[in-house]
């Protein structure tokens, strides 16, 4: 069912039904929002992806996965988007070694599970979003 939130009614019935209120929603995205920026700072910055990283991802990943007979794109129209899902993957391992890291200095608790969840590769290789 898609949520009718445009509205401001919509809106206020969205959060009546998830029980949430406006400053819950305030408070969660804001938590979120300095999460991503800490990993943005600390991870993501001097990640470069090379041009062979991309061709190797579009020949060995992308490309076997359009049926025989389907263009595929050519790699000029999708190298942004493949430099994304690599650096995010890079920035994911590099995550994870950190977090284990931590684990064996000491005792770390993630207060929210989705965030463990969401640095866990899924079944493609890339973070659950």
């Amino acid at each position: 069912m898609r949520e009718q939130c445009a509205t401001e009614e919509g809106w206020t019935a969205f959060l009546d039904r998830h029980g949430l209120t406006q400053a819950r929603v305030e408070v969660y995205l804001r938590n979120r929002l300095q999460i991503l920026r800490f990993i943005e700072m600390r991870f993501r910055q001097g990640i470069r992806i090379s041009d062979q990283e991309t061709s190797t991802y579009y020949h060995d990943t992308l490309l076997p996965q359009y049926p025989a007979g389907q263009a595929a794109p050519p790699l000029s129209e999708v190298s942004a988007r493949i430099e994304e899902i690599l650096l995010q993957q890079k920035v994911n391992a590099m995550f994870n070694d950190w977090l284990d890291s931590l684990r064996q200095q000491g005792e770390v608790e993630v207060l929210d599970p989705s965030l463990e969840a969401a640095a866990k590769p899924d079944h493609q290789g890339t973070a659950a979003q």
